[in-house]
């Protein structure tokens, strides 16, 4: 599989394990869990795979700069905000709602990497995200800097390749195995992973259906 330009920054593979007494409790189903929440201790989950991608985009483009986006306690936000200082990129981060009086979890690891923060109110954020977004990035270019943005979840044309890049690591741990899935199941909310999925699928044969379920807004939205 030919794929994009990737930087190795997730601790890879993750393993898939079983979950034995789970599957039991569950009536005898062969339920098996991958451990991607082992990517590594300050990025972990699923945003750095995605990462991979979407940085290494950012660096091929010439871009000094990170802008991304999210929720006040994003994980996204906050692996983001670590790669970049890792990787010397200023990272700037638009976040959805009020500036708590002090700042705890994600938000204050997204202060300790050095990101700049900017919030914005969650009413009109859909529309009014991505307007800041183009503002900071033309305020850059006149600082003499380039800056790439990263959508929410870095799910995009760019970031979904890191699942079909996993998606290739699951056909691998399903033929070392021995097994043969009729669904893969997972979360999603700004439906990168979902997608990436979805296409890993199709290229890799990975199960009969990829099911999600989502954590955040409505069925509409989906």
């Amino acid at each position: 599989m030919i794929y994009p330009p990737r930087l190795n920054l997730a601790t890879l593979p993750t393993p898939l394990v079983k979950l034995s007494r789970f599957s039991e409790r569950l009536g005898g189903v062969n339920l098996w869990m991958k451990r991607d929440e082992m990517t590594g201790v300050e990025v972990s989950g699923n945003k750095i795979r995605k990462l991979e991608f979407c940085i290494a985009e950012a660096q091929r483009q010439g871009c000094d700069t990170l802008i991304t986006c999210g929720g006040i306690q994003s994980n996204h936000c906050r692996a983001t905000a670590i790669m970049g200082a890792r990787l010397g990129l200023k990272v700037q981060l638009i976040l959805r709602g009020e500036e708590p009086q002090i700042p705890s979890g994600n938000l204050f690891m997204d202060l300790l990497a050095g990101a700049e923060i900017s919030y914005l109110p969650a009413e009109g954020w859909a529309t009014a995200h991505p307007q800041y977004a183009k503002q900071l990035q033309a305020e850059a270019e006149i600082a003499g800097h380039k800056a790439y943005f990263i959508p929410t979840g870095a799910s995009d044309e760019v970031g979904l390749w890191g699942y079909i890049a996993a998606s290739e690591e699951l056909a691998a741990d399903f033929k070392r195995l021995n097994l043969k899935p009729s669904a893969i199941v997972t979360a999603t909310g700004s439906g990168g992973t979902q997608a990436g999925l979805i296409a890993g699928n199709e290229i890799f044969g990975l199960a009969e259906k990829i099911v999600a379920f989502n954590v955040s807004d409505n069925a509409v939205y989906f």
